[in-house]
Formats: C-alpha cells, sequence, structure tokens
C-alpha cells in the first residue's frame, strides 16, 4: 500500500481530480471518528466544512453500514449525490422481504445474546450489527455472537471493528453501491474511502484501472492499494481534493444553467448508448415505446408534437423500430389517407418498468425531491422549451 498524501503520489490524486470522477466514503472511521457509542459518532467541524466544499466540486456519495436515515440526519445540509446506507440495501433495494427476514432473526439472536453485557443488537431495518465493542471479554463475546450468527439461515456476515454485521444472503454490497452510484452519476472513474472490512468489497474493484481505493489505515491484507495514516487524515486528503479540482470560471446563470443541461445531455446519451446495449433500445426508442404502449393510434405527426420534436427526426426512430418489429402501422379507419401507430407483441414486451433506464433514473431523483422544488424546476424548463421553439419556429416561417 502506498501513502496517497506522499509527494510521490501527488500525480494519483490529480489524474482523478482532473477526471469525471464520483467520490464516495463511508461514515464511521473514516468521515467520523470511531466512538465508543455509536449514536455519538460525528464530523469535527473542519470535516464538515471540507466535506460540503468537497461536494460542490465532485459529485459525491456517502456509503455507510448505518440506515439510511440515520446517516442522511449526520449528513444534512451537505450537497451530496446521493446516502446510501445499510451497506448498499438503501435506497435502491429496499424490500419488504429483506426486512421480513431481520424481523425473525431479532428474537433468536436476543434469546442467544441478551444476556451478555456490553453486547448490542442494532436494529436497521434492513439489517443487523451486533456491536460487542463494550464487552468485558471481547474475544469471548465476539465467538458467542459469530455463534449465534451462524445458526441464522440465509444470512451474509461481515464483520467491523468489534461488531458483526449481519445482512440477508444475496444483498447487494458497498461495491454494487458504489457502481451503481458511478453510473448514475455518469462519472467515468471513482475515488472510494473506507476504513473496515465492509469497504473490502469496494476497494476490490480498484483492479480495473477505474478506482481509486484509498483506506483509512494501513493493512496489508486490504484490497486497496492507497491508504491515508489515520482518521484525522482525511481533513487532508478533503483539502487535497478540493485543492487539485480546476477551478471553473464565473459563467453567470444563464451559462452556468446551459452548463447545466449539457451534462444533463450528456448523462441521457451516456444512458442511452447503455440501453441500447443491455435491452436492445436506445432512449428514445425506448420512450417511443412507452408513449405508444400508453396512448396507441397515434399518428407519426401527433407523436412528434407530444414529443416536442420534428417529424423528420422521428422518422428513422420510428423506422428502425419498425424494422425491428416492435412497432404497426395500420390505415385510420377514420382518415384512409393517415396511418396510425402501436406495438407488436415483442413491442409490448419492452413496455414495463426496468431497471438501468432514463426513466428509473429520472423516477429515483424526482421521487426524491419535495413537490415544490419539482413544480420550480418543471416551470423553467417549460419556459425554456417554449420560448426555444418559438424562436425556432419563427426561424424557419412555421407558426407555433
Amino acid at each position: 500500500m502506498r501513502h496517497v498524501l506522499a509527494r510521490a503520489q501527488r500525480h494519483v490524486l490529480e489524474r482523478f481530480a482532473r477526471s469525471r470522477t464520483l467520490l464516495a466514503l463511508d461514515y464511521d472511521g473514516t468521515l467520523a471518528p470511531i466512538v465508543t457509542d455509536p449514536d455519538r459518532a460525528a464530523m469535527r467541524a473542519s470535516t464538515r466544512r471540507l466535506l460540503g466544499q468537497v461536494a460542490r466540486a465532485y459529485p459525491s456519495v456517502v456509503i455507510s453500514g448505518r440506515s439510511r436515515r440515520d446517516v442522511a440526519r449526520r449528513l444534512q445540509g451537505i450537497a451530496l449525490a446521493a446516502v446510501v446506507g445499510n451497506h448498499g440495501l438503501e435506497p435502491w433495494h429496499a424490500e419488504a422481504r429483506p426486512a421480513g427476514a431481520v424481523r425473525r432473526w431479532i428474537p433468536l439472536l436476543r434469546g442467544q445474546l441478551g444476556g451478555i453485557p456490553g453486547v448490542v443488537i442494532e436494529d436497521k431495518g434492513l439489517s443487523l450489527a451486533i456491536h460487542y465493542r463494550n464487552a468485558h471479554d471481547r474475544k469471548q463475546a465476539r465467538a458467542k455472537v459469530l455463534a449465534a450468527a451462524a445458526r441464522l439461515d440465509r444470512v451474509r456476515l461481515l464483520g467491523g471493528k468489534q461488531v458483526l454485521n449481519v445482512l440477508p444472503a444475496g444483498a447487494p454490497d458497498k461495491g454494487r453501491a458504489l457502481e451503481q452510484a458511478r453510473v448514475r452519476q455518469a462519472c467515468d472513474v471513482a475515488i472510494y474511502v473506507g476504513d473496515d472490512e465492509t469497504d473490502e468489497d469496494a476497494f476490490g474493484l480498484g483492479r480495473n484501472g477505474r478506482l481509486l481505493a484509498i483506506r483509512v489505515g494501513r493493512k496489508r491484507a486490504s484490497s486497496a492499494a492507497y491508504y491515508v495514516r489515520t482518521q484525522a487524515e482525511i481533513d487532508l486528503l478533503l483539502g487535497r481534493l478540493l485543492a487539485l479540482r480546476p477551478s471553473s470560471p464565473p459563467l453567470g446563470e444563464a451559462l452556468e444553467f446551459m452548463r447545466l443541461l449539457w451534462a444533463v445531455d450528456h448523462g441521457l446519451q451516456s444512458r442511452s448508448k447503455r440501453m441500447a446495449a443491455t435491452l436492445g433500445v436506445t432512449g428514445p426508442q425506448r420512450l417511443v415505446i412507452r408513449i405508444l404502449g400508453r396512448s396507441p393510434g397515434l399518428s407519426a405527426g401527433q407523436l412528434a408534437r407530444v414529443l416536442h420534436v420534428h417529424p423528420s427526426t422521428l422518422t428513422g426512430i420510428l423506422r428502425r423500430l419498425e424494422r425491428r418489429g416492435l412497432l404497426t402501422r395500420r390505415r385510420d379507419p377514420r382518415d384512409a389517407r393517415r396511418a396510425v401507430l402501436g406495438l407488436s407483441a415483442a413491442g409490448r414486451r419492452l413496455d414495463v418498468a426496468a431497471a438501468g433506464t432514463v426513466e428509473s433514473v429520472m423516477g429515483d431523483v424526482l421521487g426524491s425531491l419535495p413537490r415544490k422544488r419539482l413544480l420550480a424546476a418543471r416551470e423553467v424548463l417549460l419556459a425554456l422549451a417554449r420560448r426555444l421553439n418559438r424562436k425556432a419556429a419563427d426561424r424557419d416561417g412555421v407558426r407555433s
């Protein structure tokens, strides 16, 4: 392992600072010092200030073993791109089934461990953490905790610093959560900082060259290639990342908004390419399928108006969908000169909700924002669309 803050490693941080990089950090032992009582874990004021600044310079997420609600409360006021809880289960994989398994485990574990002083079972909703830091004999307590957890069915056990995490078998880990966050933020590479055994699933992704894995505390057996010496060096790392990030010139409101729209467009294009590879249709093609699934019988002209595009822009999309047998055309019974569009059986099979699509990302983001903010954003986008389309219509001599 190499000390990431050493002068010889400056070029490594520089390369990631100048890339489209996601910054992901664990909470306990990374952003906040380890304390005897987990409820008292808190960031230093200097760390909070630096994290707030870094989160404005990099798309930043926190991936914690705590419940999402718990860790989000501790990070309130910091403009993070996402807060992931329960080792990756929340928010993207929070289902009723894991919660049901946890409900069954709690009485079993309490029956076997409830009489051991210093052993605490923490219920995090979708997983459990069994703490034995305050046990008189930690070694003996750990052995009993492991033995009790091993009797549970279909579990995944993750060790930690005087804690054993109990998760449903097959539950996502921090590595999967990190990769999902990177894709959702349309980042090319990522930096992940953690301190524990639970972070090794994320550290292991560093072998592909797209992740800078940094461990708090040097450990030869870790998959992380880099380290900071102590938790206190987190402030130095955040400060270094902030200093290395190329600063954006002041653009003014109009150009800054254009820059954000460009970033959205880049994300849409990237996601569309991945959809073509995984689902067999691009983002625009899938949008056409979803609209026709809800409103079959539209003409090409009507569909173009719904999508706010020129009919000629739509022609190629419709032709490709028809060629692949996903789209049907038939004569309009009310007007024989006009054709109306519909979905074939194969097209209807694609007209279902699916992970990894543009609309699934949209749904996640819209669902996480207050209604008032969504309405304000919609007003801005509508005003822009109307003005831009009106200018284009005037230029082309077409009535809006």
